[in-house]
């Protein structure tokens, strides 16, 4: 059997920066979730930005008895 020389490269730490993805750091985020909580947690609870998201209001419904 005839052993071939690999050549290791060491990552970046993204797999998806790695092979070159344009949103990689965003497929990071989505891909392991304790990164994605930690940035979730740097997110200040700022009303200001709730008063500015213009989400729709919810509808008021009525719970038939």
């Amino acid at each position: 059997m005839k052993s071939e020389k690999l050549k290791v490269v060491r990552g970046s730490g993204n797999v998806f920066r790695d092979l070159g993805h344009k949103n990689a750091d965003a497929e990071q985020l989505a891909d392991d979730p304790e990164i994605w909580l930690a940035e979730l947690k740097k997110i200040s609870a700022d009303t200001q930005f709730m008063k500015e998201r213009r989400q729709p209001k919810t509808p008021k419904r009525t719970v038939s008895k």
